[in-house]
């Protein structure tokens, strides 16, 4: 990765309990209705050898998505569009690759693990399918998800429309503890969605 910098560390320390608060079945149900939106965030990685940033416009609509990855200082830029059968990645040099696993073509290509499956279902404040551990903050917000091997801590929720969603995600695996992943969310939208971009 050309695009270093160097990421604080996470470290918000809340009062957690791993029983489900009473509304937690409305929750599900409400943040599972979220099936369309375009959101833009900043992404930061840190490895052990090397770290860096990314702006993020993710534009998902229904089972299709489109996510752009603009490096800084104009370092270059990756296109990510796909379903839930097959994604493309489109590189800063222009070539393609393709595959029907999201997070094994994200790690290929870019040489970091990212869980895109799954953050499908934690941008929304749920878990991803699976077995996993769950706890909630004293709001009775979800608050940590460990699954798959990755540890999620969301935090900062505010209310976009008629949902209260996470804008902030620290991602550890404890198999890779140099691997530190931040997702900062600036803006969710959810209706008037930009077209999905036609690729040759």
């Amino acid at each position: 990765m050309p695009w270093v910098l160097a990421l604080s560390a996470c470290g918000h320390v809340h009062d957690k309990t791993s029983q489900a608060p009473a509304s937690w079945a409305t929750q599900q149900s409400r943040n599972s209705s979220i099936d369309g939106w375009y959101l833009q965030g900043r992404l930061g990685v840190q490895t052990e050898k090397q770290g860096g940033s990314l702006d993020v416009f993710w534009n998902q609509q229904g089972e299709h998505y489109q996510i752009r990855l603009i490096a800084p200082m104009g370092q270059g830029a990756y296109f990510i569009q796909g379903d839930t059968r097959r994604v493309r990645l489109t590189h800063a040099d222009g070539s393609i690759s393709t595959s029907d696993n999201a997070d094994e073509l994200f790690r290929q290509s870019l040489g970091v693990r990212l869980p895109l499956a799954s953050l499908h279902y934690w941008l929304r404040g749920l878990p991803a399918e699976g077995d996993t551990r769950l706890q909630w903050d004293e709001q009775g917000q979800l608050n940590i998800v460990e699954q798959l091997g990755w540890r999620v801590e969301m935090t900062r929720y505010r209310p976009e429309a008629e949902f209260n969603l996470p804008h902030a995600f620290y991602l550890s695996r404890a198999d890779q503890p140099e691997l530190m992943v931040r997702l900062l969310l600036r803006s969710w939208q959810f209706q008037d969605l930009p077209a999905l971009e036609t690729r040759p």
